[in-house]
């Protein structure tokens, strides 16, 4: 098919296999809505697709690289399993990806995903970026409880706000030098996820961008970051900056170890001073095992163990009455 759009119905049922051709740029309404097709490619000329224009049996789509938007309309490919996307879609569509039960494998070789366009995709396990991908915006994976890795582009420079938020299947992350910005609420419900690594280069990290991941114990803040927004992790952590300067203040959910370079403590503490008491050296904090006898009071235990070594007790033994 080479005309420039496709407007009328095919009414056969009997079509399995469909060449689109490059002139085309609109496929309109219901067009192969009772057509038997599972795979199809949509090249790049096309920049509007109506609803029901495909069967509900398609499995597979694959929209070839370009870079002029595409609008789509509802309903569309609710038996889709398996998506190529090589452009960007529309935020004027009145459909996105969003909650397509099917859904398990996603290509993106474009450079922007916009806002919630994989949300609540609850089958959706394995996302493969390219290094083309720059922003991935507010939302666009939310609630998407199935993905258990994520591999991110060295070209990537934006994480949105609650881009992947309840993501509760994902277990580690490794957020590459070229990222500047990590939004609030980013990862935060990510239950499962016990290991972050963070590059240099990082400059924003938002509120509450790793809240209730219960399992992660400690992160890193590398030396490039100047703005940290409030309680951007639960509290009982680690958080370990590694600039000599100090990072503006935020506020934390306590009680949460700092650790910050041996020469930058004074700094810290001076920068920090409601924190003072939790600001670590780094290497001054050496996981002990402390047997100590029973006290009168709580302040009695503290004095037993040692004020400085309160936040490097590991085990701790108590005799007597």
């Amino acid at each position: 098919l080479s005309r420039n759009y496709i407007g009328e119905p095919f009414s056969t049922s009997t079509l399995e296999d469909l060449t689109i051709g490059e002139k085309v740029t609109t496929i309109r309404g219901g067009a192969f809505g009772s057509c038997k097709l599972v795979s199809v490619t949509i090249p790049s000329s096309v920049t509007s697709i109506g609803g029901n224009a495909f069967n509900y049996k398609l499995e597979e789509i694959v929209f070839e690289n370009g870079d002029a938007d595409l609008s789509l309309d509802r309903p569309l490919f609710p038996s889709i399993n398996t998506i190529y996307l090589g452009r960007p879609i529309s935020s004027s569509s009145t459909f996105s990806f969003s909650s397509l039960a099917n859904l398990n494998t996603l290509y993106v070789t474009n450079t922007y995903l916009s806002d919630a366009l994989f949300a609540n995709c609850s089958a959706l396990e394995t996302v493969f970026f390219n290094e083309n991908l720059e922003t991935i915006s507010p939302n666009a994976f939310k609630n998407c409880i199935s993905i258990n890795h994520v591999e991110f582009p060295n070209s990537l420079k934006t994480i949105g706000a609650n881009a992947f938020e309840g993501c509760t299947s994902i277990n580690t992350l490794d957020i590459p030098e070229g990222v500047t910005s990590i939004g609030e609420y980013a990862f935060s419900g990510c239950k499962n996820l016990s290991s972050v690594q963070i590059g240099e280069g990082l400059q924003t990290i938002g509120s509450y961008s790793f809240k209730d991941c219960s399992l992660l114990s400690s992160i890193t803040v590398p030396s490039t970051v100047n703005s940290i927004g409030d309680n951007p992790m639960p509290s009982n952590k680690y958080i370990h900056f590694r600039s000599t300067v100090p990072v503006p203040v935020f506020q934390i959910s306590l009680p949460c170890v700092l650790f910050v370079p041996n020469n930058a403590v004074a700094d810290y503490k001076t920068a920090w001073p409601d924190y003072s008491m939790y600001i670590v050296g780094e290497s001054d904090f050496i996981e002990k095992a402390y047997n100590i006898t029973a006290q009168e009071s709580t302040s009695a235990l503290l004095e037993a163990i040692g004020e400085n070594n309160t936040f490097s007790v590991v085990k701790l033994k108590v005799s007597g009455t």
